[in-house]
């Protein structure tokens, strides 16, 4: 499944789910030659096999951490020596692999929208702010308020010039009259733009339903008062 298209996995019936266990799992033991493999290659396949069901081309860090978890509850199971000597490699996988699989899977089936948004808000930090800067905030402990605002007045040359990149810039159309044009895209958008809380010249912008109606409600908003941009010094508020 392509990225671009909607996420269906809650709609799955239990029989696709299951042959899509059973091809990682048939990709796995052709693919894995030593132990030391394990981790490796279980945890590439399960990165792929998500982005297909949720339909996304980046992975936000609660997805990867569930990945991390069944990859060490695996190598956990098989690193006995007992199942290193008395188990094959399928038996071990179709003892141990299939059942995490399947829970993983039903997993995403449960909670996917809330995973596709945190992979569609991971898309977005690493596309708009520098790996450097992330990091930074990631990691930094503020000591206080005023140590927050500090460092965010040291770095604002960097907040403040934010480029927010355009969602319909993709592989396939990089025409924007052509992705006004495509009804799917533009829902997608609606939905999207219904999850946000936007502001514009201050006011409060109402969900819009469809593309008309959304045009009509920023005309509104833009004429009800003159544009005000402020540079330079700060105004208390």
């Amino acid at each position: 499944r392509e990225s671009s298209e909607e996420c269906v996995i809650s709609l799955e019936p239990p029989r696709a789910v299951t042959a899509r266990v059973q091809n990682v799992i048939s990709s796995f033991i052709a693919t894995v030659s030593v132990v030391q493999s394990i981790g490796p290659v279980l945890t590439t396949l399960l990165q792929w096999l998500t982005k297909e069901l949720l339909a996304v081309d980046m992975l936000g860090e609660k997805v990867l951490h569930s990945i991390e978890r069944l990859v060490a509850e695996y190598e956990h199971l098989t690193s006995f020596a007992s199942f290193a000597f008395l188990s094959s490699p399928e038996d071990s996988a179709d003892n141990h692999l299939a059942p995490l699989l399947s829970r993983y899977v039903q997993y995403l089936q449960n909670d996917w929208t809330n995973l596709v948004a945190s992979c569609e808000l991971e898309r977005m930090l690493s596309t708009t702010i520098e790996p450097s800067v992330r990091k930074m905030f990631k990691t930094v402990e503020f000591q206080s308020i005023g140590h927050l605002l500090e460092v965010c007045f040291k770095n604002r040359m960097v907040l403040e010039n934010i480029e927010l990149p355009p969602s319909w810039q993709n592989d396939e159309s990089s025409d924007m009259t052509a992705f006004c044009n495509d009804t799917k895209a533009v829902r997608q958008a609606l939905r999207d733009l219904g999850r946000e809380v936007i502001t514009v010249n201050g006011r409060l912008l109402p969900p819009a339903r469809n593309l008309k109606e959304l045009a009509r409600l920023l005309s509104q908003t833009l004429n009800s008062r003159n544009m005000t941009l402020s540079y330079g010094s700060k105004k208390s508020r």
